[in-house]
């Protein structure tokens, strides 16, 4: 029996260590980039100058005179694309020197009824292209004196206050460029039905807004951040936010199809939101958010034109000012920038350069539905699109399908690249790159030890830093997942990001030189910055808009998820050498389970010591187990009505774990001091209590720990 026993063991351990060497061989060598990185084109190197310099002038393909032909375009793409991407319904309109030049609707409103999509009637959900409506709202009130976009926001707030983090207070030009530093916080963010709605003021009350960087120093997209700043909105107004866009910027824009509360008008004409999954279309429910300023805008695409006109032409439609001239100018600037030579942030808007053009726009994203607002200030045109699908990224295909086809970059004969005028100089001129880089060591004698700095793994900066929705970083089905980057460094002085290659241009800036077009969420990217910090370590990357944080050894997802297998492992040993003991106790003794010898203190402690470590790894399996198929077969969309019951109930268990974890330690070192067991068995214990306390580790970094959320 004893053979049999040891036979079974082995063998099921063998499984188990099979199992999770699978795992870890699953997993990337480098660290995972769930967003495609295509890599690297030949670029054009840029100057010190204005970024806009560096591109070639955009040579319009057509002046727009002809509808027809741009009809032709559209139907083209649209109907590639919706076919590929599984849209049930778009829509598409473009202005042109302050009129409606085109526009036209795709497929239908609801797949099931057959209702097509009419751009004039159909309703769709525009997510967070709302918050241009809430920096247009902001920003009517800073030009009529009520609102300093420099001035503390808590001088505005009587209900609660940001908590004084830092010394430098958060602004209201920070929360309109993204750079407040408030946390994300998604969980409650929304209610089933308009019943359920939280009030903006009480929302925010109760969903504590976080601190957790510096403001004005990094963009960090924050939903909690635009709702504060419809929040001062209400406050200095004294009408609820809904009202106030209604009165001062919907009404007068004369768009009479929209508005921020779903109203019982709209509801008859409003497209069904979709998400495709498993050869299927299901229809998803409406969300109503309690964070309205952020994303709960409902408009038809023409009305939404009636806007795109008002800021290409500074504030002015027809005969109406929603902004004066010299105030909309301000919110179309850059008001801030990772580096000089990149896309930024203006109130509202974000900035993108692409064909010699420099383009502002917002995307927008809610359940069911995706959108885009593109306008070109300098040509005068802009153009609004919007499906009722939420997965896919057509809006930024269109974008570049449409500026290569109107607005075609002229190529230059040769690239343009920087080189040395052997005096430590630097000039642009034509050749070719890649003998830039074969001669990098001349050009930059320390290139080599420098681009070493650079190298590691880099997180995208948006996940949730304090609340447990930073574990969504790690979740596949997380829109937060695509979140790691890994720079490796070259021998000829280059870095390696993904399938791109780099090269330093100037100082914490670096060029493309080879490879395919390096690529994140659906934007192309000529260049990548660096920032460091005071001790000259780098502390973040950069790609346009997008920050992403350098990460320690133990921060990767690589060793995070190595540390969980490992634990699994260890847990999984230590049950099976219980259920084994207390077989091989049964076989050797059977009647030991009914006449229980009595134990002497010495074996009290040995026996205590082996309960408490078998104890930890059943408890902690059980959550593992529980928790993961719990987030498995959860939609995860669930926890923005608020936390689960059962993640509740589940978080209850690492709770009680700790304190028991705690005490492994103590007998891990009786154990060894007192000799008790042989030594594998000592050595098996020992391994035991540092899975334990690694695991620890584990959930309090990820905010498992604890109720915190």
């Amino acid at each position: 029996m004893k053979r049999l026993t040891s036979t079974l063991l082995r063998r099921f351990c063998g499984v188990i260590l099979a199992i999770v060497l699978f795992c870890l061989l699953r997993m990337p060598l480098s660290t995972q980039i769930r967003t495609p990185l295509k890599g690297i084109t030949s670029t054009l190197v840029q100057q010190t100058s204005t970024p806009l310099s560096l591109f070639p002038r955009a040579s319009p393909h057509t002046n727009f005179t002809k509808p027809q032909e741009l009809e032709a375009f559209l139907d083209q793409f649209f109907s590639e694309r919706m076919q590929a991407e599984h849209i049930p319904g778009a829509v598409f309109v473009l202005v042109k020197g302050g009129k409606i030049f085109f526009a036209k609707g795709y497929g239908y409103a609801n797949r099931e009824a057959q209702i097509p999509v009419i751009p004039e009637k159909t309703v769709f959900r525009v997510g967070s292209v709302s918050k241009l409506f809430t920096a247009t709202a902001v920003m009517q009130l800073v030009e009529q004196g009520k609102l300093n976009l420099n001035e503390d926001v808590n001088h505005y707030l009587n209900n609660f206050q940001l908590e004084n983090k830092y010394p430098q207070p958060v602004t209201t030009a920070n929360l309109l460029t993204n750079t407040s530093g408030i946390d994300e916080n998604f969980i409650g963010i929304a209610a089933r039905n308009p019943s359920e709605i939280t009030p903006l003021g009480d929302y925010l009350t109760q969903h504590l807004l976080r601190r957790i960087l510096p403001p004005g120093e990094i963009l960090r997209y924050s939903n909690q951040g635009f709702a504060l700043a419809g929040y001062l909105v209400e406050a200095i107004s004294r009408l609820p936010f809904a009202q106030y866009v209604d009165e001062y910027i919907l009404q007068p824009l004369g768009m009479r199809h929209s508005s921020f509360e779903l109203k019982p008008s709209l509801l008859s004409d409003l497209a069904v939101g979709y998400r495709y999954r498993n050869g299927n279309y299901h229809q998803l429910p409406i969300v109503y958010t309690n964070d309205m300023p952020s994303g709960a805008l409902n408009v038809t695409a023409t009305d939404m034109a009636h806007f795109a006109i008002a800021h290409l032409q500074n504030g002015r439609y027809g005969n109406i000012r929603i902004l004066q001239d010299a105030t909309a100018q301000q919110m179309h600037q850059q008001q801030f920038t990772h580096h000089p030579q990149l896309p930024g942030q203006a109130y509202g808007f974000y900035e993108r350069f692409q064909n010699g053009l420099r383009a502002i726009e917002h995307d927008g994203h809610i359940a069911g539905f995706k959108s885009h607002l593109f306008l070109l200030p300098d040509q005068n045109l802009g153009f609004f699109s919007a499906y009722n699908n939420d997965k896919g990224e057509l809006h930024n295909e269109l974008i570049t399908r449409f500026l290569d086809h109107y607005y075609p970059q002229s190529k230059y004969s040769d690239s343009v690249a920087l080189f040395s005028k052997g005096n430590g100089e630097w000039r642009m001129g034509n050749g070719d790159l890649s003998s830039l880089i074969t001669n990098s060591r001349l050009i930059m004698p320390d290139l080599q030890k420098r681009v070493s700095n650079f190298t590691g793994n880099y997180r995208y900066i948006r996940y949730p830093h304090s609340s447990i929705e930073k574990l969504a970083a790690l979740l596949p089905s997380s829109p937060l997942s695509t979140s790691e980057l890994q720079v490796t460094a070259n021998r000829d002085g280059t870095l390696t990001l993904g399938k791109s290659r780099l090269m330093e241009i100037e100082p914490m800036l670096f060029g493309q030189s080879g490879g395919c077009p390096l690529q994140f969420s659906g934007i192309t990217f000529p260049d990548v910055a660096f920032r460091e910090d005071d001790r000259g370590r780098i502390t973040h990357l950069f790609l346009g808009k997008y920050a992403f944080e350098k990460l320690s050894w133990y921060e990767t997802t690589k060793f995070q998820l190595s540390l969980l297998g490992i634990c699994v492992f260890v847990f999984l040993s230590g049950i099976m050498n219980w259920v084994i003991k207390k077989l091989q106790g049964y076989c050797t003794n059977p009647l030991s389970r009914c006449f229980p010898t009595q134990l002497g203190n010495y074996q009290r402690l040995s026996h205590g010591a082996r309960s408490l470590a078998e104890l930890v790894c059943l408890l902690n399996l059980v959550f593992i187990i529980s928790f993961v198929l719990a987030l498995a077969l959860m939609d995860l969309s669930e926890f923005a009505y608020g936390m689960p019951l059962l993640i509740k109930v589940l978080l209850c268990i690492p709770v009680v774990t700790t304190s028991l974890t705690l005490g492994l330690p103590v007998f891990a070192v009786l154990a060894w001091r007192n000799k008790y067991w042989s030594v594998m068995s000592r050595l098996h214990y020992s391994a035991i209590t540092l899975a334990a306390l690694g695991f620890l580790g584990f959930l309090d970094y990820w905010n498992i720990l604890g109720f915190r959320f």
